[in-house]
């Protein structure tokens, strides 16, 4: 970096005194410089603006100091935003784990109730599945006799019934179709649903002095390795802890 005296800046000082403020900037190469004017390539480095007594007034920073102060402010920006999503989802996460608590008093009435829920979504989809059969069945059968019709009237009469039949059967598919995808977010949603239940009760009965530390890992051990069985097998019988 080039050296300037002090006396040679109190020269520059006194000789600006008489025409206005002075300007410092550094080049980059890491010169100093200072003149009454400043050149079109300290705008691009940033510069200082100083008064007559030498002292700092006002300061124009370098582009690339701005991008990187720009840059600093967006990550700042987006850790805050970060943080905000995070602590929304903690919350979520608090709320429903009361609500989880509130709702069902033991594990085996949470058992029963999904249980419940999962059989009645089994038997609404047998239901579905047993209509459109029959449906089919008989469209198959009204085909045939529609072949075989030589009558033009009673011919077309048929045809529009076996555009019923079609749409009928499009309506049963499509609601065996949603009721299938319910009923595996219903099993998704017990298998959620228990294995916090089970981790939610074990860290009460540690706050409560009813479970010490190791215990309460071997049970959230044992609940994991359940829940890699089947929804049915989970659901025919409880394990009491």
């Amino acid at each position: 970096m080039k050296k300037i005296s002090i006396v040679t800046i109190s020269l520059l000082l006194l000789s600006c005194s008489a025409f206005g403020d002075l300007y410092r900037w550094v080049d980059e190469k890491g010169n100093v410089f200072y003149s009454d004017k400043i050149p079109p390539k300290a705008t691009k480095h940033g510069y200082i603006e100083l008064n007559q007594h030498g002292l700092h007034t006002k300061s124009k920073l370098s582009l690339a100091r701005l991008k990187e102060l720009d840059a600093i402010k967006k990550q700042r920006e987006q850790e805050r935003q970060e943080k905000k999503r995070k602590e929304k989802i903690e919350k979520l996460k608090k709320m429903q784990d009361e609500q989880l608590l509130a709702i069902y008093s033991t594990r085996d009435e949470l058992i029963n109730v999904f249980n419940t829920k999962i059989k009645m979504a089994t038997a609404t989809i047998k239901i579905l599945k047993d209509r459109h059969k029959k449906l089919s069945d008989r469209l198959a059968k009204t085909e045939i006799k529609h072949e075989k019709m030589k009558n033009l009237v009673f011919k077309q009469i048929i045809t529009k019934k076996i555009d019923q039949m079609l749409d009928g059967l499009k309506v049963y598919q499509q609601a065996i179709t949603e009721n299938l995808v319910e009923q595996h977010k219903l099993e998704k949603r017990f298998k959620i649903d228990l294995k916090r239940y089970d981790k939610l009760v074990l860290k009460n009965q540690i706050a409560v002095g009813k479970m010490n530390k190791s215990k309460i890992l071997k049970k959230i051990k044992k609940t994991e390795i359940n829940d890699k069985h089947p929804v049915g097998n989970a659901i025919v019988s409880s394990v009491g802890l």
